[in-house]
């Protein structure tokens, strides 16, 4: 006797595997782009439906067979159930590999940031620790290197590391550069946690009063937006003042939205109201 629904429930479950595969291809270039940094998982995955919906399809005639709809021979029927497994396997191989692959990369930490003092000495003005806002060069000047006396520094970035330490004659200060391109010392700019995470442990690390310098921060309003933005430099703020930590933020006026601007300045001083506040 003919199983009908059996057949006709396998058939439709071997179209939906396919319609799966061909979703999650249709769908890799926009999550490229969105999760560049996702991208090896996402294709492991893909794969692994393909295999998923290949398996699906070589178990068709078995299914089929016993339902009565179609006959084959013992040796087609061996082949074929070899033949599944097998993809079986190395479809379960794929998904676990791209399991460990998303785990290790959403837990991934950026190398610890070494806790250096390169200048030595003392600030000739000290200024109370937290997050300041300054509309100065985008490279150190000298009131950033006066800060960086007796306290250790690290400096995140839109320029490639090598281009600063050019520019600028600090050689041992780490440099962490914000970009989509992976390497070390690397930081993608949409990986706010990450970062955050990643200077709070520079933070924490010992004792030493610190200075961090978050120079592109247009970029970082561009790949996230605004408001993740400031709720990033506000918690940055907190870490800071219980930390020991002075972070300065270089910005350009011009390209905020007046309310924007307003927000920002209400939340955070400039660097030269810090300095001139201590003249008086």
């Amino acid at each position: 006797m003919t199983d009908w629904p059996g057949a006709i429930i396998s058939v439709v479950n071997a179209i939906m595997r396919v319609i799966l595969a061909a979703f999650t291809l249709r769908a890799r270039r926009i999550f490229h782009e969105k999760f560049p940094y996702l991208g090896r998982f996402y294709d492991y995955i893909t794969l692994g439906f393909i295999l998923y919906a290949i398996t699906k399809f070589l178990f068709l005639p078995l299914n089929l067979d016993r339902a009565g709809v179609i006959g084959i021979s013992k040796d087609i029927a061996k082949l074929l159930n070899f033949l599944a497994n097998t993809v079986v396997f190395l479809f379960t191989l794929i998904f676990i590999y791209a399991w460990v692959s998303l785990i290790q990369t959403l837990t991934k930490r950026y190398t610890l940031i070494p806790s250096v003092i390169e200048i030595s000495g003392e600030a000739k003005r000290e200024i109370p620790v937290g997050v300041y806002l300054c509309e100065c060069p985008r490279t150190p000047d000298s009131a950033v290197f006066e800060l960086l006396k007796g306290r250790a520094g690290v400096i995140i970035t839109r320029k490639p590391p090598e281009i600063i330490r050019k520019q600028i004659n600090l050689r041992r200060v780490p440099i962490l550069w914000l970009t989509k391109v992976e390497g070390e010392n690397h930081i993608h700019p949409r990986r706010l946690e990450y970062l955050m995470q990643s200077l709070v442990d520079f933070m924490k690390r010992d004792n030493t009063p610190k200075v961090i310098i978050l120079d592109g921060l247009e970029y970082l309003i561009l790949e996230n937006g605004f408001d993740s933005i400031f709720k990033f430099l506000t918690l940055l703020k907190d870490y800071s003042v219980l930390n020991n930590t002075i972070v300065l933020v270089p910005i350009t006026k011009s390209i905020f939205k007046k309310e924007e601007y307003s927000l920002l300045r209400r939340e955070f001083p400039t660097l030269e109201e810090a300095l001139s506040s201590t003249e008086k």
